[in-house]
């Protein structure tokens, strides 16, 4: 650091220290003695702020001088911003690897409550139902004004192919703006909600821990109302009320994602392994198949269309702009 000149005025060091902050020389000031002493911080500045003083000196009244204190504080009051959250970060960021659910991912662990809360509280346990391996039928109380909730579409006796461009829109009109969401939380056996929450737990959960809640949540607000949409869509086509459940539109949604980000972003720490991807769409094919019965079907295949054009969103957009540039 060097001294580079003394001033009298303190309002006038404060507009030259401002304005030679604007010029890329950054330097201080400090009173001395009723002196107010500009130092320069790197000495290979010296020449080009004495230039800047002594032009300085013909004209300290000059109006740049003005704009530049007020920019010079301007970044100041920034550079004491982003001090403050590094400052913050060490202790946020001891709470995330602690490994606690709730500090790493407490989103994932949310949705997952949920869902079993929802599989507990829905299923008429009195006349417990057959599944599939023998197991546990859940959310069989239709009678549930709970269960009745979070369907797209209150189970009402209809007629289908009358609601076909406008029976998703409907309740969330009339206030239920929930729905399209809420089917997530519905699993109709313990293998459903058992596949869905390990998924959730081993994928969704570092997405979440990667990505941070907000946008996590984000992601998944996406993949639920599309995927919903597109199976109750596909329902109604076909002249079936839309009575479907599970998360696999998200989980899905979100290994197509994981993969995209793999592939076009890999320095952001997500990605899959090849054999996990081809268990996936192997998975997807053997459900479109028909191997494990009445599947929402549109609802994976929509959720994981709609994650991978997410995940590759970035690099898709910069190949669009390269084309369209071009």
């Amino acid at each position: 650091m060097r001294e580079l000149t003394t001033l009298t005025s303190q309002r006038h060091a404060e507009r030259l220290a401002g304005y030679l902050v604007t010029q890329s020389i950054p330097s201080s000031v400090e009173d001395e003695d009723g002196q107010w002493v500009i130092w320069v911080v790197n000495d290979d500045d010296r020449d080009s702020a004495q230039k800047v003083v002594e032009a300085f000196r013909q004209n300290p009244e000059d109006s740049r001088y003005d704009a530049a204190l007020v920019h010079a504080r301007q970044q100041a009051k920034q550079k004491a911003s982003v001090q403050r959250k590094n400052r913050r970060r060490p202790v946020d960021m001891t709470k995330r690897w602690g490994g606690h659910s709730w500090n790493t991912h407490p989103a994932t662990t949310t949705l997952i409550v949920i869902s079993v809360l929802v599989s507990i509280v829905c299923t008429d346990w009195k006349n417990l139902q057959q599944g599939m391996l023998g197991l546990p039928a859940l959310c069989t109380n239709f009678e549930s004004p709970i269960l009745k909730s979070l369907f797209i579409l209150e189970p009402v006796p209809i007629d289908p192919s009358s609601w076909l461009v406008l029976a998703p829109f409907t309740p969330v009109l009339y206030g239920e703006f929930w729905r399209p969401v809420t089917p997530i939380f519905i699993h109709f056996g313990v293998l459903h909600i058992l596949f869905n929450m390990t998924w959730m737990y081993q994928l969704a959960a570092s997405v979440e821990f990667a990505k941070g809640t907000r946008r996590y949540l984000m992601l998944v607000l996406i993949l639920a109302v599309t995927s919903n949409l597109g199976e109750c869509y596909w329902s109604l086509w076909n002249g079936r009320f839309p009575l479907f459940g599970g998360m696999s539109g998200v989980v899905f949604g979100i290994i197509g994602y994981v993969w995209m980000q793999g592939k076009t972003q890999p320095h952001q720490g997500l990605g899959l392994r090849q054999e996990t991807i081809v268990f996936a769409v192997l998975w997807l094919f053997l459900c479109m198949g028909g191997a494990f019965g009445s599947i929402a079907n549109a609802a994976h295949l929509v959720g994981f269309v709609v994650g991978i054009v997410l995940g590759a969103r970035q690099a898709l957009w910069k190949s669009m702009t390269q084309w369209m540039g071009s």
